[in-house]
């Protein structure tokens, strides 16, 4: 960790010295190693999530799982310029900051198993394992703390909620003029077709005056949305009218 991660050259210090010199409250106290990361990572400047399809839907459905329970949905988010820190994620309340390798395809792939290949712009964004494994790193590192209301049960309901939850999300959503007066069509396209076969969607049409969000914000009409519907039983689609 500290060649690789910290890069810089270790020299070892005798346990009497370490213990005065983290005694002592210097201007710039000793810190472990995993203190150092952890205090780098802290500090890391914030990046602006690129406009590409992949970054856009990885950002977005983070915001998804964060707001599926009580318990997150006050938390905020952003994702920082990590550079070689070993770390993916950490909770510094009430932020949760990510590596900006989450944004792109090759930094959610390193150790991961995906038959999918490096994306083009258009294409819809089929690597739902990606979220899945940044959620389950902040869950983890949530219920290691005594940050969180969360139990046993809600971590195992979360994991199954949001697996399933994100595997319902429209993909490649797109809205034109047909053939007749006064109407859209409204096309996505699935991840799994199989399960969603008969799944009821509601769509809901915006103007893009109808609200004051910035237009690079994820609440903007003209951004695709997905929110839970009445009783759970639709799932809504906001898009550009």
């Amino acid at each position: 960790m500290i060649k690789h991660s910290l890069k810089q050259h270790p020299v070892a210090l005798s346990s009497d010295l370490w213990e005065i010199l983290r005694w002592f409250k210097l201007q710039s106290r000793p810190r472990t190693p995993q203190e150092e990361l952890q205090h780098r990572f802290s500090r890391a400047a914030v990046v602006e999530t690129p406009n590409n399809m992949f970054a856009q839907n990885m950002q977005w459905m983070v915001q998804c799982c964060i707001q599926s329970h009580e318990a997150t949905k006050s938390m905020g988010f952003e994702f920082v310029d990590g550079k070689d820190l070993a770390i993916d994620s950490a909770y510094f309340r009430p932020m949760w900051k990510f590596h900006s390798k989450w944004l792109t395809f090759d930094g959610t792939h390193p150790n991961a198993c995906c038959d999918q290949h490096h994306p083009k712009e258009k294409d819809p964004f089929c690597c739902d394992h990606a979220v899945l494994q940044l959620w389950s790193h902040m869950i983890s590192q949530l219920m290691a703390t005594e940050l969180t209301t969360l139990t046993a049960r809600d971590e195992a309901l979360l994991t199954s909620m949001t697996r399933t939850r994100i595997s319902q999300m429209p993909r490649g959503v797109q809205c034109a003029r047909n053939g007749k007066r006064g109407q859209l069509t409204v096309t996505w396209e699935s991840a799994d077709s199989y399960q969603n076969r008969n799944r009821p969607m509601r769509v809901i049409l915006h103007s893009g005056g109808c609200t004051d969000e910035p237009k690079e914000s994820w609440k903007h009409p003209h951004n695709i949305m997905f929110n839970p519907g009445e009783g759970g039983k639709f799932t809504t689609y906001n898009t550009q009218a």
